[in-house]
C-alpha cells in the first residue's frame, strides 16, 4: 500500500461528566467496594473544586478507589459511515486500572459529592478526561472542522460524522447498578500527530 493511502494517527482527547444519583442500599455497596467505612470517609476524601497542582494528590488517591469500579468505553455504533472518518475499529472496553492502546491516559478531572433529590441519597459527579489515539481516514483535516475559523472547504458528510465524535467515548460503574442522570458535558478535540499509522 502505497505510504500516501496509509491511515494517520490523531490523538482524540475526550471529557465527559456524568452526574449519578446513589440510593442509600447502593451507597453503601458503594463504600464496600472503595474500602471506606462510611460516607463521612469519603466527604473527608472529596478535593475542593477541579484538578490543579494544589490537590492533585487528593485527585490520585480518589483513583485510587474508583478506577477499579469503572470502565472507559469507545464504541462506533453512532456512525452510519465508519469509513467515511475511521478505520475500522470494534468496539473498546477497558477497566481504567488496565488502560492499554489505543487508550492512552485517563484522569478524573473533577469530582463532587453533595446530598441527592431523595432522602438519605447522594449526588455524584465524575468528570473524567481520556487520551485516545485513533486512525483516521488519510487526507481528511479534522483540524480544520473543529476550528470555525477555518476557511477550508467543509464536507458535509464528514461534519455531520464528527458530530458523534462526543458520543463515542464513555464511562460506566461496573458491579454496580448506578445509572446516569445524563451527559450534561461531552467535550473532545483533537491533535494532529507527524507520523502516520503501521500496517
Amino acid at each position: 500500500m502505497p505510504i500516501s493511502d496509509m491511515p494517520r494517527t490523531v490523538r482524540f482527547k475526550f471529557a465527559n461528566t456524568n452526574t449519578y444519583e446513589i440510593p442509600t442500599e447502593i451507597l453503601e455497596s458503594l463504600l464496600q467496594k472503595i474500602k471506606l467505612s462510611d460516607i463521612v470517609a469519603l466527604q473527608n476524601l472529596m478535593p475542593d473544586g477541579p484538578r490543579d497542582h494544589s490537590n492533585d494528590v487528593a485527585y490520585k488517591k480518589l483513583e485510587q478507589l474508583f478506577f477499579p469500579l469503572l470502565n472507559v468505553e469507545i464504541f462506533w455504533d453512532n456512525f452510519s459511515e465508519p469509513g467515511l472518518i475511521f478505520t475500522y475499529h470494534k468496539t473498546i472496553s477497558q477497566n481504567l486500572t488496565k488502560i492499554k492502546p489505543p487508550v492512552e491516559t485517563v484522569r478524573i478531572s473533577y469530582i463532587a459529592l453533595w446530598d441527592g433529590d431523595a432522602d438519605d441519597s447522594k449526588s455524584l459527579e465524575l468528570n473524567i478526561e481520556a487520551s485516545v489515539l485513533l486512525d483516521v481516514v488519510d487526507g481528511i483535516d479534522i483540524s480544520a472542522y473543529t476550528d470555525w475559523s477555518s476557511d477550508v472547504e467543509k464536507d458535509a458528510n464528514i461534519e455531520d460524522q464528527l458530530r458523534e465524535c462526543g458520543n463515542m467515548f464513555n464511562f460506566f460503574f461496573k458491579d454496580i447498578d448506578l445509572e446516569d442522570d445524563g451527559v450534561f458535558e461531552n467535550d473532545w478535540d483533537v491533535e494532529e500527530l507527524s507520523v502516520k499509522s503501521p500496517r
